[in-house]
């Protein structure tokens, strides 16, 4: 018997899922014409044209990848024989493997399979090492490995209350616009053009919104479809991480979440990156934290984002946090923001917002500007007052900090103030850079290169230049400890 017979092929369902929807729509359009307007294969193809040899192309070139991919469990690691053009060999060691992912969706449940993809730190910073669909069978074999004479600890389970807030907090309507516009355009693309647009002006009627009673009809339309795109946004964000629940398993976390889809993420504690504490301004009003983690792996799944505490009060956070990860949530030393540089962080928004000040004078002046321009012009108004008020925000908690395990930088991304925990091995460089503004006063800019696949740095604005170089000059002594 020869040795390629005991590898195993992938489950028949990769080959349905990687088919581009492109190429469904053809067929579905082939499917029509064989039904409604029957007539000679020849000449069906053939009116087809250039789209009947891209489907065809297509589906040779995937059932032929199915057919070489093919997998082995070893011993020492999973042996994987894969390619078209040019064929791959190669052995994923088990001890090497930092994360494991297992998501089943909906479709892929009915076909009784599971994708399982695994990563290294050797593996790509867009994709997976080796990701495909598997059988139930194979799926709860490598989960059994894991919890393999090993007692699971759960430590963190969501309230249905904490995931709609985090949902909430989450998102935006350009979100939901990103994800109802394609839906809207295949619909058109399948069911006619007219359909698409009945369903529009459905969702749109100002008749049947309460809104239209207190603002124009052309107003209320474009509030309905903010609104509409924010729950959009938020119905994604609930399912994704309804069920939320972070558990420790020897040395591995283990984080499940999903209702219609479910995911379960298997990493190592001892390769997490980072561990980050996140706060929006409406988190901060209402005294709520999520906490997320940086590893290898994270963030390939399409909208995963580390998470594992979800909208809880900041004791609760630092808790489950130290259970986690092991990294404490306290800090020994601390060096905040320098004084007066508010302007370093208020400085884009309060351009904005005197650019906005001065177009709306001159539409008024000089042009008839209708009430639903009047009305989009309030909204932004609103989000620039908004972005100003979180600048200030992170101004005032901005800080650099070390703990027994960790350097801590709290800075800010986009509309979100994140408190890093960074590993003191995890670190692969700091850079203090100084503008020539800054070289008189004393400040400087931080930034942190983390470990991973990706670049990825941490940068905070404004700090005391002298305790700056002083804190990570403490910070390179204790590594030193560390590695000897």
């Amino acid at each position: 018997m020869r040795k390629d017979t005991k590898f195993k092929r992938t489950h028949p369902y990769t080959f349905v899922k990687h088919l581009k929807i492109s190429v469904i729509l053809i067929i579905l359009s082939l499917l029509q014409q064989f039904i409604f307007r029957p007539q000679g294969i020849i000449e069906i193809i053939s009116s087809l044209g250039f789209n009947a040899f891209y489907v065809f192309a297509i589906l040779l070139y995937y059932t032929y990848s199915y057919g070489n991919y093919k997998y082995r469990l070893e011993k020492s690691g999973v042996h994987i024989k894969k390619g078209v053009f040019f064929n791959q060999s190669f052995i994923l060691p088990y001890n090497r493997i930092q994360t494991v992912v297992f998501y089943r969706d909906a479709v892929s449940a009915l076909f009784g399979a599971e994708k399982i993809s695994v990563d290294t730190p050797a593996g790509s910073k867009k994709s997976y090492d080796i990701s495909g669909y598997f059988t139930k069978k194979t799926a709860l074999r490598i989960k059994k490995l894991y919890k393999k004479g090993k007692s699971i600890h759960r430590v963190y389970r969501s309230r249905v209350i904490s995931i709609i807030l985090m949902s909430a907090f989450w998102s935006n309507p350009l979100t939901g616009m990103i994800f109802i516009v394609p839906v809207i355009y295949n619909v058109s693309k399948i069911t006619g053009t007219q359909f698409a647009q009945d369903i529009i002006k459905g969702f749109l009627n100002p008749e049947w919104s309460l809104i239209a009673k207190v603002i124009s009809p052309a107003s209320a339309a474009l509030a309905t479809l903010i609104i509409m795109c924010w729950l959009i946004s938020a119905l994604i964000y609930f399912l994704r991480y309804v069920r939320l629940r972070s558990s420790v398993l020897g040395e591995h976390i283990i984080i499940s979440r999903g209702l219609i889809s479910k995911c379960i993420t298997c990493t190592r504690i001892n390769s997490i990156s980072s561990v980050s504490i996140e706060q929006s301004l409406l988190m901060r009003i209402l005294r709520l934290r999520n906490c997320s983690i940086s590893v290898i792996g994270s963030g390939k799944l399409k909208g995963d984002k580390g998470l594992i505490v979800s909208a809880e009060n900041t004791e609760k956070v630092n808790t489950y946090m130290t259970k986690l990860t092991g990294i404490p949530h306290d800090e020994i030393r601390r060096i905040n923001v320098a004084k007066k540089s508010i302007y370093s962080y208020v400085y884009y928004p309060m351009i904005c917002i005197i650019l906005l000040t001065a177009i709306t004078v001159f539409l008024n002046m000089f042009l008839r500007v209708g009430e639903s321009t009047m009305f989009l012009i309030a909204v932004i108004y609103f989000g620039l007052i908004w972005w100003l008020l979180f600048r200030i925000f992170s101004y005032r908690h901005s800080h650099l900090g070390i703990n027994e395990k960790a350097l801590v930088l709290c800075c800010f991304k986009g509309l979100t103030l994140k408190k890093h925990f960074i590993p003191f091995d995890m670190i692969r460089k700091t850079e203090i850079s100084q503008m020539f503004t800054q070289e008189k006063k004393g400040k400087c800019h931080l930034k942190v290169t983390i470990y991973g696949e990706k670049r990825l740095t941490y940068k905070i604005k404004q700090l005391p230049l002298e305790e700056t170089k002083e804190l990570l000059s403490q910070v390179e002594a204790i590594r030193k400890q560390i590695s000897q």
